[in-house]
């Protein structure tokens, strides 16, 4: 006989903030004692009372808190969904208490603080970028020297990439890349790394530059392998509204050689507009 027994598990994160989850899971098992029995062999072999470092760098504990409602569904019945759910809470919730979240479940946005980078753990590395904010694939993160050999492949590439950004032909080394991640930094640069979430992969940079006011230009560069993926789609409009939340904007300008057709195709598609063109550049603009 199948059993599905719900956990409720407490996420306590380093900053202090707390979640509670509630789940399902389904086993098979020949009585209530042996379905509980199994869901704790099942959180124990997937260590889901466990700490981790999410993407911001900071430590979250897991912890399973209770084992409440086992209950038996029979051969002949279908399972329609075995879900999981969040709620976030100030206040911590005594072990017995059984939670009902359907109607107060967390947004994505709610729940970036509990999201893990791929492989990480507490014992090891830091993530290799601070994460800002997120859009339905993309994680925007920092600039970061742990991707210095992700940025110099990109710049790199001057057949898919430089070329089509600037003049410049001559490979970037190391150490040039590694000062320029370092000034950026330091000048407070409005520049993201963008990550594909599912993943952890990179998929390249993209940068408010001569901000002047309530005005800036941006620049996007998307490393080959991510390039016809739809990422330069998602990143431009999230990240041009974010600048413009967060910065007051109201207008964001950019340069695109005219032969590049596959790009000037994707700022159309994004809002962009043309407002003059030289014998080599279309400048096009997005206002609020």
């Amino acid at each position: 006989m199948k059993y599905s027994v719900k956990l409720i598990i407490r996420h306590t994160v380093e900053t202090g903030e707390v979640f509670i989850e509630e789940s399902i899971i389904m086993t098979e098992a020949g009585s209530f004692e042996e379905a509980y029995s199994r869901a704790r062999e099942y959180v124990k072999e997937n260590e889901i009372s466990a700490a981790y470092k999410n993407t911001f760098g900071r430590q979250v504990k897991s912890e399973v808190v209770s084992f409440a409602d086992c209950f038996s569904v029979y051969d002949d019945e279908e399972v329609i969904e075995v879900y999981s759910s969040i709620i976030k809470t100030r206040w911590e919730l005594p072990a017995d208490t059984v939670v009902s979240v359907l109607e107060e479940s967390c947004t994505r946005e709610d729940l970036l603080p509990l999201r893990q980078w791929p492989d990480s753990d507490c014992a090891g590395e830091q993530p290799a970028a601070k994460a800002v904010f997120e859009s339905s694939s993309i994680l925007y993160t920092e600039l970061s020297e742990a991707l210095v050999s992700d940025y110099l492949a990109m710049v790199n590439d001057i057949e898919h990439v430089a070329r089509l950004i600037g003049p410049r032909r001559e490979p970037i080394s190391e150490e040039k890349e590694i000062g320029w991640v370092r000034k950026k930094l330091a000048e407070g640069a409005h520049i993201f790394s963008m990550l594909e979430m599912e993943t952890g992969e990179f998929i390249g940079n993209i940068e408010l530059m001569n901000l002047a006011g309530a005005s800036g230009e941006l620049g996007i560069a998307i490393t080959h392998a991510k390039q016809d993926m739809g990422f330069g789609t998602e990143a431009i409009p999230a990240v041009c509204k974010y600048w413009m939340t967060e910065l007051g904007l109201d207008r964001i300008t950019l340069k695109v050689y005219t032969d590049n057709a596959r790009a000037i195709h994707v700022y159309e598609k994004c809002g962009f507009r043309e407002y003059g063109r030289s014998d080599k550049e279309i400048f096009m603009e997005m206002t609020k």
